[in-house]
């Protein structure tokens, strides 16, 4: 790879741009306005030097990956991560080259994170990943609940349990922006909402654990492909969700029942 020039005066570099807020900038407010909202967006900084776009971007609420072909300048880059994390991935690349226009291209089509790759190729190559879950969530907590309410109330006891489970994911920098509650609250709601629609199959299925799996399995492998962006996304996705478990919750036969103990269709099958 090409070495940059910067390299020789990164830090005299990092030193004259200095620290202070881009919106001090003559120019980078106009910029801005261009832009518009970033805030859950996924942007490619090409030629991001040390960073600075990079991570007031990152401030607004953005996923950033910083491109840029003088090592240096991402070190100190990355130096400024590591004092204050914002999750922003910088990468090393030329952006003169076809390698670096095609990362920018998958970046900004959701495909670029290198934590979304990893997490989409362990769902395909580990499509039971949930199987642990499974027997923990419908295979020994789901039976029990039911055995002291109905089907409904119990599924939303165990999904609320459940998605409390995955708060420490929100918690960790990087993984979502700053205030991460913000995107935690329609995550749980969607969760719960699937703790219905399993609670159904499960129910349906006389008790099959390897039918809650498979829809568990199919689930990890959706949310890992990279669908609409941001906030707005998230709520489209849960929205989907929640209508799902609505319609369910108000047709089937399931969770018209009373307490049921083990499974809802085995026990009513032993009444008859």
């Amino acid at each position: 790879m090409t070495v940059s020039t910067y390299d020789d005066i990164a830090e005299w570099y990092d030193n004259w741009v200095g620290a202070h807020a881009m919106r001090e900038d003559a120019f980078f407010p106009a910029v801005e306005a261009l832009m518009g909202e970033v805030a859950g967006r996924r942007i490619c900084d090409l030629a991001c030097g040390q960073g600075r776009v990079a991570r007031h971007l990152a401030d607004r609420g953005a996923f950033v990956v910083g491109i840029d072909l003088s090592a240096k300048l991402l070190a100190i880059a990355r130096r400024q991560e590591e004092a204050a994390p914002r999750g922003i991935d910088y990468r090393h690349a030329d952006a003169r080259g076809l390698d670096a226009i095609a990362l920018a291209v998958d970046i900004l089509a959701g495909r670029g994170s290198r934590s979304l790759q990893l997490m989409f190729q362990i769902q395909l190559v580990i499509p039971f990943a949930a199987l642990g879950e499974e027997f923990g969530w419908r295979g020994y907590a789901l039976p029990r609940l039911q055995k002291l309410y109905r089907p409904l109330p119990a599924a939303l006891i165990l999904g609320v349990v459940w998605a409390f489970w995955h708060l420490p994911y929100f918690v960790v920098a990087g993984n979502y922006p700053s205030p991460a509650a913000l995107y935690f609250i329609p995550f749980a709601i969607g969760i719960v909402a699937s703790s219905v629609l399993i609670s159904w199959i499960y129910n349906s299925t006389g008790g099959s654990l390897p039918a809650t799996i498979l829809y568990h399995a199919a689930l990890n492998i959706a949310v890992a492909i990279p669908q609409s962006d941001g906030l707005g996304g998230l709520w489209v996705n849960t929205s989907i969700f929640a209508l799902c478990a609505l319609i369910v919750a108000l047709s089937s036969p399931v969770f018209r029942r009373a307490v049921s103990g083990t499974c809802v269709m085995r026990s009513s099958e032993s009444d008859a």
